[in-house]
C-alpha cells in the first residue's frame, strides 16, 4: 500500500489563503450589515422623521375615526397641513417600505431583522400610514405592510395614540 505523499507547502498555502479568504469576506458581510443598521438608525433618529411620525399620530388625532377620509378630501382641497402630512406619510411609507423590500430581496441577514424593525414607529406605519395608503389607492401595495407585519407585529396599547399637541409642520 502506498502512503499519500504530504501536503505540500503550496497545498498549505492553498489552504491558508482560502480560509483567509472566507474570513474577510464574513468580516466585509458583517460590516456591511452594520453599516445598514446604522444608517436607518440614523434616519430613523433624525429630525425629520421625529416630526413625520409626530405630524402622522397629530392629525390622527385631531381627526378621530375618520382621520384618512378627511385628510383625502382636504388634500384634494390643497389644504396646507393635510399636504405636509401627505409629505410625512411618504417620507415614512418610503423609509419602512425600503426595509420590507431589502427583506423581500434577501439582503437582510436573519441576525439583523430584528434590530431593523425595531422602531416604534412602525405602530404609527401601521395603524395611520396605512390607512392614508389605503384612503390615497384602494390598490394600495400590500404586500409591505405585511411583510413588516410577519417580521414585527403590531405592539398592543401602541396603535391607539395618546393626544398630542403638536403643531403640524414641515420638518
Amino acid at each position: 500500500m502506498q502512503r499519500p505523499f504530504p501536503p505540500s507547502r503550496s497545498s498549505q498555502t492553498a489552504v491558508d489563503a482560502a480560509a483567509t479568504a472566507r474570513d474577510a469576506a464574513k468580516t466585509a458581510a458583517d460590516v456591511a450589515a452594520a453599516n445598514l443598521i446604522l444608517k436607518f438608525r440614523d434616519q430613523y433618529a433624525s429630525n425629520e422623521m421625529f416630526v413625520d411620525l409626530r405630524n402622522l399620530r397629530a392629525w390622527h388625532g385631531r381627526n378621530g375615526d375618520r382621520f384618512a377620509q378627511t385628510w383625502r378630501q382636504n388634500l384634494e382641497q390643497n389644504d396646507p397641513e393635510a399636504l405636509i402630512v401627505d409629505r410625512s406619510r411618504r417620507r415614512v411609507s418610503h423609509f419602512f417600505s425600503s426595509i420590507a423590500d431589502l427583506h423581500d430581496t434577501g439582503l437582510v441577514p436573519e441576525q439583523i431583522k430584528k434590530l431593523l424593525t425595531d422602531f416604534d414607529g412602525l405602530d404609527v406605519f401601521y395603524s395611520v400610514v396605512e390607512p392614508l395608503e389605503r384612503e390615497l389607492n384602494p390598490g394600495y401595495d400590500r404586500a409591505r405592510f405585511e411583510t413588516l407585519r410577519r417580521l414585527r407585529p403590531p405592539r398592543a396599547g401602541l396603535t391607539q395614540h395618546a393626544p398630542i399637541n403638536w403643531v403640524i409642520r414641515d420638518p
